[in-house]
């Protein structure tokens, strides 16, 4: 059934669609991540 959306990969995509996964949420936690550090430390600005 996933032959025709290339999705089983030659058979390795059971080994590589999870591996695409984990290293998606890794980049999207290291963007959140260092998104939230960044808004912690940026001083605040006081209106004048």
């Amino acid at each position: 059934m996933t032959e025709w959306l290339h999705l089983s990969m030659g058979g390795y995509g059971g080994y590589v669609w999870p591996a695409y996964s984990v290293t998606a949420v890794v980049l999207a936690a290291n963007v959140v991540f260092a998104y939230k550090r960044f808004s912690v430390s940026k001083p605040k600005e006081h209106g004048q």
